[in-house]
C-alpha cells in the first residue's frame, strides 16, 4: 500500500542569495521557473495518474516563500499584488494549467496574512481565477506492510469555505478482500457524506473492485479546529481470502 506522490517541484522564484533554499529552485527568472516547473510536473505525472509509472506532483511553496525578508527561512514577506502577479504567481499558474495534482502552501505570511489562510491567493486566485480544485497541501502519510493510512489533517482549510475531498480506492488483489475504515475524529463543524463527525464507517471492498469515499468539511471555529485538529483518516487492511 502507499501513495505515489512527490513534494516537488519547488518553483519559488528566489533573488536573495542569503536564502538557503534557493538551490532547490530554478533561479531568479520567472519564465524559466515556469517552463521548468511545467516540464517537471509533466515528467512526474505522465499522461495519467492511474499509470503505475506516474507520481503525483506537488508544486511548492505557494506563494512568495523565496522572498523572505533578510533571506531568513520562514520569515515574513511583503509583496505588493503587482509584483506577486508579475514575478511569483506565474510559475504556479503554469503548473496549475498543466494539471498539477496538488499544491503545497508556503510557510510565510505576506503582509501579515499567513499563506495557509490567505483567502486572496487560495480562494480568489488559485480556485477562482485558475479553476484549481484539488488539494492545497500535502497529506501526512503513514504505511505498514499490510495496511496504508492517509491522515488528512494537513489539508489547508479556509474559514467558512467548503472543502470536498474524494478518495478513490481500488483493491488490486485477485483473491483477498480489502477492509476500508474511514474515521472522522475532527472537532471542526462540517458535514461528511461517508462518516459523520466523530463516527467511523467500515466497508469491505471485494477483490478487484473499487470504492469511493467523499466528504465535505467547513471550518467555522478556528479555535476549536486549532485545539483539536481536523482528523480524517482512511485506513486499509487486507483481509483473509
Amino acid at each position: 500500500m502507499g501513495i505515489r506522490w512527490t513534494f516537488a517541484p519547488m518553483i519559488d522564484v528566489a533573488r536573495d542569495p542569503r536564502w538557503g533554499r534557493m538551490a532547490e529552485g530554478c533561479g531568479e527568472d520567472t519564465y524559466l521557473t515556469s517552463v521548468m516547473g511545467v516540464a517537471m510536473v509533466e515528467g512526474f505525472q505522465g499522461d495519467s495518474l492511474n499509470s503505475p509509472t506516474s507520481i503525483a506532483a506537488c508544486p511548492k511553496h505557494f506563494v512568495g516563500y523565496g522572498a523572505a525578508e533578510g533571506g531568513r527561512d520562514y520569515n515574513s514577506t511583503f509583496i505588493p499584488e503587482r509584483r506577486l502577479r508579475d514575478v511569483y504567481l506565474p510559475p504556479f499558474e503554469a503548473v496549475a494549467k498543466a494539471g498539477a495534482a496538488t499544491f503545497m502552501t508556503s510557510f510565510n505570511d505576506n503582509d501579515g496574512a499567513p499563506s495557509t489562510g490567505n483567502t486572496f491567493i487560495l480562494k480568489d486566485v488559485l480556485r477562482g481565477e485558475w479553476g484549481f480544485d484539488n488539494f492545497e497541501k500535502p497529506l501526512t502519510t503513514a504505511s505498514t506492510e499490510n495496511s496504508g493510512a492517509w491522515d488528512l489533517s494537513g489539508i489547508t482549510f479556509v474559514k467558512n469555505q467548503d472543502v470536498v475531498i474524494t478518495l478513490n480506492v481500488k483493491n488490486n488483489s485477485t483473491e483477498r478482500p480489502l477492509q476500508a475504515t474511514l474515521a472522522n475524529n475532527g472537532e471542526a463543524t462540517g458535514t461528511n457524506t461517508t462518516a459523520a463527525l466523530g463516527e467511523t464507517t467500515t466497508s469491505t471492498i471485494a477483490a478487484g473492485d473499487n470504492a469511493s469515499f467523499t466528504f465535505t468539511i467547513k471550518v467555522t471555529d478556528w479555535n476549536k479546529a486549532a485545539s483539536y485538529g481536523i482528523n480524517l483518516m482512511l485506513t486499509l487492511n487486507n483481509q483473509a481470502a
